[in-house]
């Protein structure tokens, strides 16, 4: 993770300026450059041990900041590693669908947290993307369409990532879900 020093003042327009860390997301964010103003949505939390700026580009990216860290026993930390593991579309597919592996492969979570964290946003995070259906399709990319596709006819999240690395080599990287889909059924057929 990389960090952005803020100074502390009033700009002209009388907005506060804070000091503090900004946490970056490596995903998220193209450099800050120094010569322009960034807008960057931030979420503060003070502790006994300090206080700490959390910095986001988007406004989705906060709110699931928001609901991960609402969950007992993830802190900030533990919700910046989920945020740069995958992006923000991925990381709610990987939510409303209840794929506990996609967070076991987050350092310090174990099976338990990523199953709390799950039970606990799964509602919440279903309803939201009921609600924009066109969008979280459109965000979610070939390759978590085709291996959501495969868990769908029961295979393990882990063995559709295999399936669909093979697939990916054989149909191409730029090929639609259905194709995906299909050259990894093909592969699996294969080597049985």
């Amino acid at each position: 993770m990389a960090a952005q020093r803020h100074r502390r003042g009033l700009d002209a327009q009388g907005q506060i300026e804070r000091e503090g860390s900004l946490a970056l997301v490596p995903y998220a964010f193209r450099p800050l450059v120094t010569t322009a103003r960034e807008r960057l949505l931030d979420v503060f939390g003070a502790r006994l041990d300090g206080a700490y700026l959390y910095g986001f580009s988007t406004a989705e990216e906060r709110e699931l900041f928001l609901n991960l860290i609402s969950v007992a026993g993830v802190g900030p930390k533990m919700a910046l590693a989920v945020l740069s593991g995958s992006g923000v579309a991925d990381t709610r597919v990987a939510i409303a669908s209840g794929d506990v592996k996609r967070f076991q492969v987050v350092p310090g979570i174990g099976r338990k947290t990523a199953e709390r964290v799950i039970v606990e946003l799964r509602e919440r995070i279903a309803g939201e993307l009921a609600l924009e259906p066109s969008r979280a399709a459109g965000d979610a990319g070939a390759r978590v369409l085709a291996r959501e596709g495969l868990v769908g006819l029961g295979y393990d999240p882990s063995e559709a990532e295999r399936m669909l690395d093979q697939a990916e080599r054989s149909a191409g990287a730029a090929a639609e879900p259905e194709d995906l889909i299909a050259a990894a059924l093909r592969t699996a057929v294969k080597a049985a």
